[in-house]
């Protein structure tokens, strides 16, 4: 912490803590702030210009009966920090010399509460789109009764630098579209959404070291709507390019998305998996895909899935920079917290993993973690005990599997202490 000559932050996966020489942290900090597309050096600080911009756009809105008083004072804030830049190590892709995952990080700046009422009105639109998937337990769910045939593939693809690269106003109308679906939602209240977000990604203004930017191209990863502004601007491209009629629509099998990962089951061959994504880059949306393909198996989520005698089957997928973080017991936070954490664990893996020999690797794998973080056995054994009676209960009571895609399983897996701890 006293080195001044070290840099450290959070991975920006695995949960592990990077350390870094400081002249290469601010290397690549200059690399992503040196493109003059996205980011431009402003003379001076002009948060007391953009808060007047607010402010008009708020009394119009509070006179045309959109904004009750109280909304306003919550929206306008009355002391602005300027945001903050810094970006995470991606381990994942080079140990070495990791690219940065630019944060920026808006806490109370102008924009905060503005983009925190926006990504509240967005979010129902998100939810309601038909390829959404909001988490892995959903994607489990979705995959039940789907039979695997022997041509299927599994695709999976990825937009390159999704935030950085949506276009403002290509955005703006993609929101536009799902706004003007909405039968209750006046055009007065639909041009205050579109104006406020176009408040929010024209005064994206940030500081690093002595020097003040603006974002000129895509939005902040941090501010408070991104996500649900780009799973819209996601879906609005599904509905006008992947569904449309092209030459290869009846190979789509199944397509789900979170966020900018897309996830297909295909039924065709590799060459014409590639010619589809060519056709899929060739797009007027700035977006560019890449493409993973496999007829056996894909890491996707927090999952792998994978096929055995044409049923779906899943397991917990542990990334290769995974660290063992999870809290200490000898730490000062409350002791139901810490019990809670291993308990939490075993539902995930007893949700996760549809093989019993996938479960009970994982579970011990588990355990070895716990271990070394001082989690006492009693405490490890208890937690897995009601894990797995629980899933238990929901199999003999007949419940959907919403949350339990694997519930069956674990009745023939004796709720006796855990033989790796015993």
């Amino acid at each position: 912490m006293n080195n001044e000559s070290l840099f450290m932050r959070s991975a920006d996966k695995g949960g592990g803590i990077v350390l870094q020489d400081k002249i290469d942290y601010l290397k690549e900090a200059e690399r992503i702030l040196g493109d003059s597309v996205y980011y431009k050096t402003i003379p001076g600080n002009p948060l007391q210009e953009t808060k007047k911009e607010l402010d008009t756009l708020l009394d119009q809105a509070e006179s045309d009966g959109i904004l009750t008083k109280k909304k306003k004072k919550y929206i306008s804030i009355d002391h602005q920090n300027m945001a903050i830049f810094y970006h995470l190590h991606k381990v994942h892709k080079d140990t070495n010399n990791p690219p940065g995952r630019l944060i920026i990080s808006g806490i109370n700046s102008v924009t905060c509460n503005l983009s925190h009422y926006v990504d509240i009105f967005l979010q129902k639109y998100v939810l309601d789109l038909p390829s959404y998937l909001k988490d892995s337990t959903q994607l489990i769910t979705t995959l039940k009764g789907i039979e695997w045939k022997p041509e299927y593939k599994w695709l999976t693809l990825n937009v390159a630098a999704l935030y950085s690269n949506i276009p403002h106003e290509a955005d703006i109308e993609a929101t536009r579209h799902f706004l003007k679906q909405d039968e209750q939602l006046s055009t007065q209240h639909t041009n205050f959404i579109t104006d406020a977000i176009r408040f929010i990604l024209t005064n994206n203004i940030f500081s690093f070291g002595d020097k003040i930017y603006r974002q000129q191209w895509g939005t902040a990863m941090g501010t408070r709507f991104a996500p649900s502004f780009a799973n819209l601007y996601m879906g609005r491209f599904k509905e006008t390019i992947i569904y449309r009629e092209h030459t290869w629509k009846n190979n789509i099998i199944l397509y789900q998305r979170y966020i900018d990962d897309l996830r297909l089951i295909w039924n065709g061959t590799p060459e014409e998996a590639h010619a589809f994504v060519t056709y899929l880059n060739n797009n007027k949306w700035n977006l560019s895909f890449t493409l993973n393909i496999s007829p056996t198996s894909i890491e996707y989520l927090d999952l792998v899935l994978f096929s055995q005698e044409n049923v779906i089957k899943t397991k917990t997928y542990f990334k290769k920079v995974d660290g063992n973080c999870y809290l200490d017991y000898k730490s000062s936070h409350h002791k139901k917290w810490k019990d809670n954490i291993p308990y939490s664990q075993f539902k995930r893996i007893i949700r996760n993993c549809s093989n019993t020999s996938d479960f009970l690797l994982q579970r011990d794998i588990l355990c070895s973690r716990f271990k070394k973080k001082n989690y006492p056995k009693g405490i490890i054994n208890n937690a897995f005990q009601r894990a797995s009676k629980e899933s238990q209960e929901d199999c003999l009571n007949h419940l959907p599997p919403r949350r339990w895609a694997s519930a069956w399983r674990l009745s023939q897996v004796s709720v006796t202490p855990i033989g790796v701890i015993s």
